[in-house]
């Protein structure tokens, strides 16, 4: 007998039930007469309850309605405390699976921890030319992502053994909503959990405006928290670390290079990274000039990336930024309202408004104040 569940976040989504429903049922023709099946819907707007008046002739439908909006993650791990199955598949609300779904993967997955089937992503087959399908679950290709913006498993393609998901991604809720995906791979990878191999196209990801995976400023911070979390646990070699830095490095110049918004903030990584190619380093410009401590006003990807360059040398003794809470670092966070400790020089690695914060931080604060921009095209050749 096999039992399993489907957990599908639901915000402000109501008109995909009824689809999602007959996704399932459809499904389910294809399993045998003992086995049991239940949907899911974990409702993330509790401003908009869902109707509980769901029913199904094959399957088992659950309504959940949260009292507050915890995120995508959340939603799942409130699915997943309160789903009876042996396997769990995690689904979009706009999700699209076809009929031999369960069926297919069930004979795939042999005695692994989980399986993965091949998808359609924007229409098109997701895995060709350097996006190879064999790869997508190594330590290498999970570490690096460098085979694409989004070349991770979509939660959707995977069909897990409930057992097999780690707790502690069950207790490491992110901050930054988007990359809980990749974190929950990331774990079972350092758990050397296995994943099976179905090269049937079993599912499709539906790209649209509304998808949180192309809001890439959102996405580039929740893949920076997780980078960081791996930074800090003890739980991949320090080579590991470096290329899941280097992966994140490299993605996000892509990034930024095809986000118009981001025009600019790729053109001082690109410029970075021919300073370092020339081994221009900004610890030795600080030291040259007298300046034994820092502190870095932001905490996106260019203000944790000067903090990696510059900790080993530097005292790097806090961040300011404006969003507080929306971060984990390894040291203090300030605003600009809380009273800053002493330091030689405070770096404003913000693109807009880095005047408007130089010279509010120039009238409460002694240390002298530098504008990442600026800075690097001073040093650049």
């Amino acid at each position: 007998m096999n039992t399993i569940s489907v957990i599908v976040p639901v915000y402000y989504g109501e008109k995909y039930m009824p689809n999602m429903i007959h996704q399932v049922e459809a499904c389910r023709k294809y399993l045998g007469a003992e086995d049991y099946v239940e949907l899911l819907f974990i409702n993330d707007a509790p401003d908009a309850p869902l109707s509980q008046d769901w029913s199904a002739e094959s399957i088992q439908i659950v309504v959940m309605n949260t009292d507050r909006n915890t995120g995508i993650q959340g939603a799942r791990l409130k699915g997943l405390q309160n789903c009876q199955g042996e396997y769990v598949l995690f689904l979009d609300q706009d999700d699209l699976i076809r009929p031999e779904y369960f069926c297919s993967q069930l004979s795939a997955i042999g005695e692994h921890d989980a399986v993965i089937c091949k998808a359609i992503h924007a229409n098109e087959e997701w895995y060709k030319d350097d996006y190879i399908f064999e790869n997508v679950v190594s330590k290498e290709f999970m570490l690096g992502m460098q085979w694409g913006l989004n070349p991770i498993a979509s939660p959707g393609q995977v069909l897990l053994r409930k057992s097999a998901i780690p707790d502690v991604w069950k207790e490491r809720m992110l901050l930054n909503r988007g990359a809980d995906d990749w974190l929950l791979w990331l774990y079972m990878i350092s758990e050397k959990c296995s994943f099976a191999r179905n090269s049937n196209i079993l599912y499709e990801h539906v790209v649209h405006k509304g998808n949180f995976s192309n809001h890439m400023v959102e996405m580039l911070h929740s893949e920076q928290e997780v980078v960081r979390i791996f930074e800090t646990e003890e739980i991949f070699s320090e080579s590991d670390k470096a290329l899941l830095l280097d992966g994140f490095f490299k993605r996000n110049i892509i990034r930024a290079r095809e986000h118009s918004s981001l025009k600019t903030k790729w053109s001082i990584l690109e410029t970075w990274a021919e300073l370092k190619e020339n081994h221009v380093r900004f610890s030795e410009n600080l030291k040259r000039e007298g300046m034994q401590s820092a502190a870095i006003y932001g905490c996106a990807i260019l203000g944790r990336a000067l903090y990696d360059e510059l900790k080993q040398e530097i005292e790097v003794k806090y961040f300011i930024d404006k969003n507080v809470n929306a971060y984990r670092t390894e040291i203090p966070i300030y605003s600009l309202q809380d009273e800053l400790p002493e330091a030689d020089v405070i770096i404003v690695t913000l693109i807009d408004e880095a005047e408007e914060v130089k010279e509010r931080l120039t009238g409460i604060s002694q240390a002298k104040v530098l504008v990442l921009k600026d800075w690097i095209l001073t040093l650049s050749p």
